[in-house]
């Protein structure tokens, strides 16, 4: 498993020009499915941050492969420090329930800190369709990390396909 990812955003331009750069990389170019012309782009290469202006994840948990095909679901918690180990063991178990479950449509996920915020914890999740992330978004798998979430500057969703 992978112990850090860094990303980026920028435009389509900006994107190919950085997997055309580093082609030695493992780069994974993400499209927004919630907000039109919106692109990230993923190192996934476990090696030093080559982006330039991006944002470095340290991962803390990994459940799964490595493989960062279809969507993905980024959610930013941004908590005090008494409320992160809470939020830390409900994102591992919704993950490892997802895992655990073959008919999920999971295909792996991580928990992980921003470096440059570390009481920013992060989930990323990865399905194989918008269908199987709907599914498990409403389950009881998820709920718990319901009362985490809200709209603010470093508490977040997005919702991403691999392109």
């Amino acid at each position: 498993m992978i112990s850090q990812i860094h990303y980026a955003a920028g435009s389509k331009a900006y994107i190919d020009g950085e997997i055309s750069k580093y082609a030695d990389r493992r780069l994974q170019p993400v499209e927004s499915i919630d907000t039109a012309d919106k692109y990230e782009i993923y190192d996934l290469s476990d090696k030093n941050n080559v982006l330039g202006d991006s944002i470095d994840l340290i991962i803390d948990y990994a459940v799964g492969n490595d493989e960062f095909k279809g969507v993905v679901h980024y959610q930013a918690f941004d908590l005090s420090k008494k409320r992160d180990q809470s939020v830390a063991k409900a994102i591992r178990d919704a993950l490892d329930n997802a895992y655990n479950d073959p008919d999920s449509g999971f295909v792996n996920g991580y928990l992980a800190h921003r470096k440059d915020h570390p009481l920013t914890i992060i989930m990323l999740s990865i399905w194989q369709s918008e269908e199987a992330l709907d599914k498990w978004l409403q389950s009881d798998a998820y709920t718990t990390l319901k009362q985490f979430t809200n709209q603010r500057i470093r508490n977040f969703t997005e919702t991403f396909k691999t392109i």
